[in-house]
């Protein structure tokens, strides 16, 4: 069932952002006071105030933004793929213009499910509901803590000073000859064509000849 990329994209990113979450509770964890931490989560009755705090936490992790991204991108994506299926059945014949409409609104129906489907906030809702199934209330007060903390604002400073430096890196690599040995290895194996004692390919049309010569035994 289409679009399953859509589906894919959307849980990736929630995914990602699990995983940004775990490498930065143990950050949290180290800096933090020392106490052990509540073992019961809340239960998933969650109260406005806690769910408040959820989604905050799940803005800090950035995913919000990141999920409203992804899903508009599934939903291009799924129109894509409707729009395309209707052309595909219809590639054969000329279908009149009331046929048309209900080809069109039969698409935009679609595309209105799917999109009611993967409301974001629905989605966000569903992901703070399963995060408060798991983290108790200290939990949840310490992430925000550190979230919240010049350390964690640090972080985010070096990170992107390395990102940056990365990415200046990779341009210098490429740019420090990589275009001239890419035209000298084009050069290199255009002469090493010009100049191969290769026999010739067998053509298509010669090659039932051939073998019909080898059945019969006379020489080709």
């Amino acid at each position: 069932m289409f679009p399953t990329a859509g589906a894919r994209t959307i849980a990736g990113a929630i995914f990602l952002a699990w995983l940004s979450f775990m490498a930065h509770a143990a950050i949290a964890a180290s800096a933090s006071a020392t106490g052990a931490s509540a073992t019961n989560p809340a239960s998933a009755d969650q109260a406005p105030e806690r769910a408040a705090r959820l989604r905050a936490l799940i803005q800090f992790l950035g995913v919000q933004d990141k999920v409203v991204g992804e899903v508009e991108d599934a939903r291009s994506g799924a129109r894509r793929q409707a729009e395309r299926m209707s052309l595909e059945i219809m590639k054969d014949i000329a279908p009149p213009a009331e046929t048309r409409g209900r080809i069109e609104a039969a698409v935009s129906a679609y595309v209105d499910d799917y999109a009611r489907r993967t409301d974001p906030d629905r989605l966000l809702g569903r992901l703070a509901e399963r995060l408060g199934q798991t983290l108790s209330d200290t939990d949840l007060e310490r992430a925000l803590a550190f979230y919240q903390s010049p350390l964690y604002a640090r972080l985010r400073e070096a990170l992107a000073a390395a990102d940056t430096a990365q990415q200046q890196w990779l341009f210098d690599v490429f740019n420090d000859g990589v275009p001239e040995r890419r035209r000298a290895l084009h050069r290199e194996l255009r002469a090493l064509r010009e100049t191969c004692q290769c026999p010739a390919p067998v053509s298509a049309a010669a090659a039932p000849e051939s073998h019909a010569g080898a059945s019969t035994g006379q020489p080709h």
